[in-house]
């Protein structure tokens, strides 16, 4: 996961978090430090539709993802 975020770090729009935990929400509000060019969203565990709509939300219809490949 650490390579993944060191490389990809600027390219990430925005990440939903789902959890069901108080601490979820609050790494939620650190990770914004990891990934400063992201818009970064806590959803309850509840909410996990909510979370992907939120996420593709304006992507174009490359793909799910958004980077071209036919996920």
């Amino acid at each position: 996961e650490i390579k993944f975020d060191i490389k990809h770090c600027g390219q990430i729009e925005r990440c939903a978090v789902v959890g069901e935990k108080h601490s979820h929400e609050w790494m939620t509000k650190v990770g914004t430090m990891f990934f400063p060019k992201a818009t970064m969203k806590y959803f309850d565990v509840s909410e996990q539709d909510a979370a992907w709509e939120w996420t593709v939300e304006g992507l174009s219809a490359e793909g799910s993802c958004g980077c071209g490949c036919s996920e």
